[in-house]
């Protein structure tokens, strides 16, 4: 409607949200991109992907039966496509273009030193919340704007390694680099300090001028305080496990996650340490090493090295007829082809939305290939000044 007519308009926001989800869920399943599309088709699915999600599981008691009946058979088109496209074309991303917008996690650090030379950015810092899928970030998103009008988001997405696991894709985050440059670590999360600080060397910036705060507890950490009180800090990273935290312990599945974070973005810690950045004079930037999908247990096969002990949709085993064994017992699972990955390292998804646990099980969970864990946020986050 025309601005002048909206205020003498009556309307009711839940069928107004109703109706969109209906047109948006038509428009997607008509519009799902195909075999040969590219990389930035992908990209920008998953974020009107996202959207249709926080619809569903924010409305879902005003949907109609058929609403909720048509939903799987969606989700299950598009996670198949995407996985088809992933075994096709996953290979060829690493080495694209990244100056505008980085396609990879590892081409963020790489994307940042560009913008800090070419908008001669004083202070830079990097947030990692780990886990968090984009449709999670819409949710945060809201809760951001309706707590401060003033910050202003640029957003894109990326695509995590696979498996999407915190040891291989967080880590690639701040090697800058693919997995098979770290396979000593690969398994460990213990060497991101050593890796972000050598980056920075590497692209002129004293080790001295940059940190790296792991597991932040909240804005008022210790370990942020003393970050923040080098006088010649210049490059920042912070790691806040909240979010991944919350989705090892959910029993609700998405509609779970999206109220958890709600209800922590509500209690505003996010909020205040994005004020506190903006303050110091940082240029923010968030991002993501995986996000999470709901899967159903198809079994726990208990062989093998697993990068993570508490991934249920990747298994990685250093032989590969370890990893034959449990596709003769699983074979719906998947081969993944180890693009990127260290030689001795072997990979199995669990495929669709599956898990490897007990059969039946409902669980939030990330390593596989599903959209939701893939595709995660690259967002600028800033102030406006009056």
């Amino acid at each position: 409607l025309p601005a002048w007519v909206r205020p003498g308009v009556i309307h009711d926001p839940k069928a107004d949200a109703v109706r969109r989800f209906r047109t948006l869920r038509l428009k997607f399943d008509g519009e799902i991109p195909s075999a040969d599309a590219s990389h930035r088709d992908w990209q920008q699915a998953a974020q009107r992907w996202a959207e249709l999600v926080v619809l569903r599981w924010k409305w879902d008691e005003a949907l109609e039966p058929a609403d909720r009946t048509a939903w799987p058979e969606l989700q299950s088109k598009v996670e198949d496509a995407f996985g088809q496209w992933m075994m096709q074309r996953y290979g060829s991303l690493y080495n694209l273009p990244y100056h505008q917008q980085p396609v990879m996690v590892h081409q963020i650090p790489r994307f940042l030193a560009v913008e800090r030379t070419r908008k001669k950015l004083a202070k830079i810092a990097l947030v990692v919340l780990d886990g968090l899928a984009f449709d999670q970030w819409l949710v945060l998103r809201e809760s951001l704007e309706s707590g401060d009008p003033a910050l202003r988001y640029q957003e894109s997405t990326a695509f995590a390694w696979v498996p999407t696991l915190t040891s291989v894709t967080r880590q690639s985050i701040f090697a800058g680099e693919p997995p098979l440059y770290f396979p000593d670590s690969i398994e460990t999360t213990s060497k991101e300090r050593s890796h972000w600080q050598r980056f920075w060397e590497d692209h002129g910036v004293q080790r001295s001028n940059v940190e790296l705060v792991p597991n932040l507890e909240g804005p008022a950490d210790p370990r942020l305080d003393a970050a923040l009180a080098n006088p010649r800090l210049s490059v920042l990273g912070v790691v806040w496990n909240k979010v991944d935290d919350m989705m090892h312990g959910m029993t609700m599945q998405t509609a779970g996650m999206h109220s958890g974070v709600r209800l922590w973005a509500s209690q505003g810690h996010f909020q205040q340490l994005l004020g506190r950045l903006h303050q110091e004079g940082f240029v923010v930037y968030l991002t993501a090493d995986h996000g999470n999908v709901t899967a159903t247990g198809i079994g726990n096969p208990r062989e093998g090295v697993l990068v993570e002990t508490r991934g249920k949709r990747a298994r990685v085993y250093d032989r590969p007829e370890f990893l034959e064994e449990v596709v003769a017992r699983f074979p719906d699972s998947i081969r993944w082809p180890n693009q990127g990955l260290p030689p001795a390292r072997h990979v199995l998804l669990s495929g669709d939305l599956k898990a490897f646990t007990d059969v039946g099980d409902e669980v939030v969970a990330h390593g596989g290939i599903s959209l939701e864990e893939v595709m995660v946020p690259f967002v600028a986050i800033t102030r406006e000044t009056a």
